[in-house]
């Protein structure tokens, strides 16, 4: 949460936090109701009520309930689904703390000054990030805003995809928005060889700002690829950020001729990690880690990425 939404606030910031926890205790809730809930006893449930709803009875919710749960007995939580939802749980956990945290420093936080001691200690909600991924950008905050550009072949849509598939894998939702390529047989090819049909993962074909934001809410992560194309504004994708404070945004720009990224210097100054991209090598400069590459291309082969992505 950023100390600019309580800028000119005229009610009461208590109300404001205690509404924001609230929130993220149901989310919390339904995460760990999840966890503590085997599939079949949720398709149960679901099927009670359906039955209920239909057969007008509550006999008839019974026998819905029955026949869903035994049809789906042996349906279990995957291995993978249960690491992303522990996950899920610990960054809710953090948000819910530090958001008490702030609630309670009171007037102070509400017109955005700590102590000393206060900022020392704080410790504000971010994504343990491993392997490659944390050499590179750290551990980034909850709500952190990548930018990511390069000239047109250098890599910077296999380096995007790949860093969403870890996103999917690993830390949560992810919608990624292909508004220049559409759903193409190009996208298509991608999210097979590069194995992305990853429940947690999305895309959409949106060129439209206002379709953009009205769905993110359902996301970890959101991709834009590319802003240029979709014409969204420095101040729109701040809009989106405010409104959605768990987000974490990927805006993904072209580049000119000469190298630096297209469109206002707003984007570069409100982003926390810039990653330039050129000839399969990106350098990250940002706030949560210092300047650091990666090879999007090992061997400077492009088939040999997708072997790269499982030796991982």
């Amino acid at each position: 949460m950023s100390f600019d939404e309580f800028d000119d606030l005229e009610v009461d910031e208590n109300a404001i936090y205690n509404q924001k926890i609230a929130q993220l205790q149901a989310q919390l809730q339904n995460v760990t109701a999840r966890l503590s809930f085997p599939p079949y006893m949720q398709i149960g449930v679901a099927g009670y009520e359906l039955a209920k709803h239909y057969g007008k009875s509550q006999m008839a919710g019974v026998l819905g309930g029955i026949a869903g749960a035994w049809m789906f007995k042996n349906r279990k939580i995957s291995d993978t689904d249960r690491q992303i939802l522990l996950k899920k749980v610990q960054v809710l956990r953090s948000q819910i703390e530090q958001l008490k945290k702030q609630r309670d420093a009171g007037v102070n936080a509400a017109q955005g000054i700590m102590s000393a001691e206060q900022l020392a200690e704080y410790d504000y909600p971010k994504y343990e990030f491993s392997d490659r991924w944390t050499q590179f950008f750290g551990h980034p905050s909850i709500n952190a805003h990548y930018m990511v550009f390069g000239l047109p072949k250098s890599g910077k849509s296999t380096f995007c995809l790949h860093f969403a598939k870890y996103l999917a894998d690993n830390h949560g939702s992810v919608l990624y928005v292909a508004s220049e390529e559409g759903f193409s047989q190009t996208l298509q090819n991608k999210v097979k060889n590069f194995k992305l049909n990853s429940k947690n993962m999305a895309f959409s074909n949106f060129r439209e700002y206002e379709k953009i934001k009205d769905i993110v809410g359902n996301f970890d992560f959101v991709f834009i690829d590319s802003v240029n194309y979709i014409q969204v504004t420095p101040e729109e994708i701040e809009e989106m950020k405010e409104a959605n404070p768990n987000l974490s945004v990927v805006t993904i720009q072209q580049a000119t001729k000469e190298g630096d990224y297209k469109g206002e210097t707003a984007y570069a100054h409100n982003c926390d990690s810039i990653v330039k991209i050129v000839d399969g090598i990106a350098t990250q400069q940002g706030r949560f880690q210092e300047q650091s590459q990666m090879e999007v291309f090992p061997q400077r082969g492009k088939k040999e990425v997708i072997q790269y992505e499982e030796n991982d």
